[in-house]
């Protein structure tokens, strides 16, 4: 074995290590599925050095159309684990297309015209495309995170080294003078030099990027309400806060529910059928909301919703929809002569007001709905008199 393929080695086993890393991480993590395309792209990027190191199998076709299969499959599981990780939905079929027709030029540069140049030209650039799209859409997924900033800077610009990369070993390095050539040449140097750079600094990002995550699901499950899957209370005035503060959310409103008689639900028809209440009302109310709302179960029976961008108005037709809704609701856990109502109180928060103080106001509403006959909504007297138009 040559010195330059002993060098070349360095990068596959480097990828060999981190596909068992992978493998660790997310045979303690099983549900985060999308480690596992990780790990498939560390293992395709080893084989496909192999395949080119020892020249297997024999055969500049089909070690051509193997090794080209393996690096573009490389890059499109990458680009997938990433994907699944942001928890897009959007279609595949710009990657996809990329990828067959990556594949496609390669195959015709050799079968059609013969030319090694643009062979790595098409691989090369096109892996670098793969890398771009993956990019754009993990920008389109819409999370703000400082560590998905990163993650997508980081795809981006292994991505675009390509370009410049290929083009100056090229164009500018060695011509490159058959197979021995080319592992002699100032691309092949370049392209494995570069690629485990690329590809530790890939791996290293997405491990932090997991850890981060999985830091967050334990901080999310200390904020969450075990029966409802709403936010409880602190996780409530932790994402309130933010809420309030930022100049763009404003006005904001307030909503407090409670379930009517509740007690007498516990007591006739036990426990468990009270806990099925409340898991049908949250859902309700989860529902309803919108992205960026504020929705949680703050103790018993009782809700709080924070709506950003939503005036004293809005948040009363918000409430009603929802008191409407538990009106209508077929409540499974409870006797057909037991109708399920609440009441709602509503208060839109004024300025510089504190969560605490705009808290007290709508809780004093719901008693005031309470109090004038339960199932309806009261509206916060210091917005206009009565109640708002609905």
């Amino acid at each position: 074995m040559s010195g330059t393929q002993i060098l070349a080695l360095i990068a596959p086993v480097i990828a060999v290590v981190f596909a068992i890393v992978f493998l660790i991480v997310w045979a303690a993590q099983r549900r985060k599925r999308y480690i596992l395309f990780f790990v498939a792209s560390a293992v395709l990027y080893a084989l496909a050095a192999a395949t080119q190191i020892f020249m297997f199998p024999p055969g500049i076709g089909p070690n051509t159309t193997a090794s080209a299969l393996l690096f573009i499959g490389t890059v499109v599981c990458f680009g997938e684990g990433l994907l699944r990780r942001a928890g897009t939905s959007r279609g595949r079929l710009p990657i996809i297309a990329t990828a067959v027709a990556v594949f496609a030029m390669v195959e015709v540069f050799y079968f059609v015209h013969d030319s090694l140049t643009m062979r790595l030209y098409a691989l090369n650039l096109g892996c670098g495309l793969l890398f771009a799209a993956t990019a754009i859409e993990l920008a389109e997924a819409g999370r703000r995170r400082t560590i998905d900033r990163i993650v997508f800077w980081v795809g981006l610009a292994a991505g675009l080294q390509f370009f410049p990369r290929t083009v100056i070993a090229l164009e500018f390095g060695t011509p490159i003078d058959g197979v021995r050539g080319f592992f002699a040449s100032a691309f092949w140097f370049s392209m494995n030099f570069s690629l485990v750079i690329v590809f530790l600094v890939l791996a290293l990002t997405v491990l932090a990027a997991i850890a981060l995550d999985s830091i967050d699901e334990l901080k999310s499950e200390g904020h969450t309400d075990f029966l409802t899957g709403l936010l409880n209370r602190g996780g409530f005035e932790a994402r309130a806060r933010d809420v309030l503060a930022d100049p763009a959310a404003q006005p904001a409103s307030l909503v407090f529910c409670d379930i009517d008689l509740f007690k007498g639900i516990n007591d006739r028809h036990g426990h468990a059928a009270g806990d099925r209440v409340l898991q049908a009302v949250g859902g309700l109310l989860a529902d309803t909301i919108r992205p960026g709302d504020v929705a949680a179960r703050i103790g018993g029976e009782e809700f709080v919703v924070l709506l950003e961008g939503a005036n004293l108005a809005s948040a009363w037709r918000f409430a009603e929809r929802v008191r409407r809704r538990v009106e209508a609701h077929a409540f499974d856990a409870v006797a057909r002569d037991l109708a399920v109502t609440a009441s709602f109180g509503v208060a839109e928060r004024q300025a510089g007001e504190s969560l605490p103080d705009l808290m007290r106001r709508a809780d004093t509403m719901l008693y005031a709905a309470k109090r004038g006959g339960r199932n309806r909504t009261q509206a916060d007297p210091l917005r206009g008199a009565g109640q708002p138009d609905g």
